[in-house]
């Protein structure tokens, strides 16, 4: 249920705050639109965790969807399986956008964006 609750939570303020950059500030929504709030050092302190939850609770609630169709001593092995994947795929996702494996500009009318 709560993998659930934060997944809506998560959905609901990422599409949210894709429409507003889109439509609202006429900004195209990609992948530096994505980035500018984790190259920024004050933003980056919510938006790590942000991301880092959204990600795990997207793999959590796919494993406790699957472990139904599973035998009770493969249902745990699974969601911790899916959970660590979830977390190295977070990882990942942060480090890239964060700019620590390349270097990632930050472009000016990305910046002016940043609500912090």
């Amino acid at each position: 249920i709560y993998s659930g609750l934060y997944l809506l939570f998560f959905l609901l303020a990422h599409t949210s705050a894709v429409q507003i950059g889109r439509y609202i500030s006429a900004l195209d929504t990609n992948f530096y639109f994505a980035s500018i709030v984790l190259l920024d050092h004050s933003s980056r302190l919510f938006f790590i965790p942000y991301y880092t939850l959204g990600i795990l609770a997207f793999f959590a609630h796919i494993g406790t969807g699957l472990r139904w169709y599973l035998p009770q001593q493969y249902q745990k092995p699974l969601i911790w399986g899916l959970l660590g994947l979830g977390l190295i795929v977070a990882l990942s996702i942060i480090a890239l956008f964060s700019g620590w494996v390349y270097d990632v500009p930050r472009l000016a009318e990305y910046e002016k964006s940043l609500l912090f």
